[in-house]
């Protein structure tokens, strides 16, 4: 079970961190969690990447409230993503307000969502998941409008 939630877990992680983790005994990388890491599976990143792209921008000046479009629904997806991959992971939302000043025309609320998956065997140490999902309305090219369904934060032209 924690197999399984781990892989789940690393592959999410690796789509808002850009990276990977690896824990670490007597200076060695744990072979377990190497593997784990190895199976990470490019399809469902990809997939994931979309979805984001799907939601339009996700400026946080868009509705924290509407079911299908802007921050709120991607942040809403992203939360049930975490929630449906494992029972032991402990989901929720992590609120902030940013107050109005320079480009921030107004105040704002700035929510993450995080995941943590609690030790077992070392109650003291937890794994905690979150990302940056929200996206700058930047047009890099050209005629691409500024809600591009796009997964990262600037919209840009894919063509060769």
């Amino acid at each position: 079970m924690i197999r399984q939630t781990l892989r789940a877990a690393l592959a999410l992680a690796a789509l808002f961190l850009c990276g990977a983790a690896f824990a670490q005994t007597s200076g060695r990388v744990d072979p377990e969690v190497a593997s784990i890491v190895s199976e990470i599976s490019q399809d469902r990143i990809a997939a994931s990447m979309k979805t984001l792209g799907e939601f339009g921008t996700r400026g946080n000046f868009t509705s924290p409230r509407d079911p299908k479009r802007g921050i709120g629904a991607a942040r809403k997806w992203i939360y049930d993503q975490f929630r449906g991959d494992s029972p032991n992971l402990d989901v929720s939302y992590d609120s902030y307000k940013v107050r109005q000043k320079g480009r921030i025309f107004r105040d704002v609320d700035v929510v993450n969502v995080i995941a943590v998956l609690p030790g077992t065997t070392q109650a003291d140490r937890r794994v905690l998941i979150s990302g940056h999902y929200d996206s700058l309305n930047i047009v890099l090219k050209p005629g691409v409008k500024p809600d591009s369904e796009n997964a990262t934060d600037a919209s840009w032209d894919n063509e060769a």
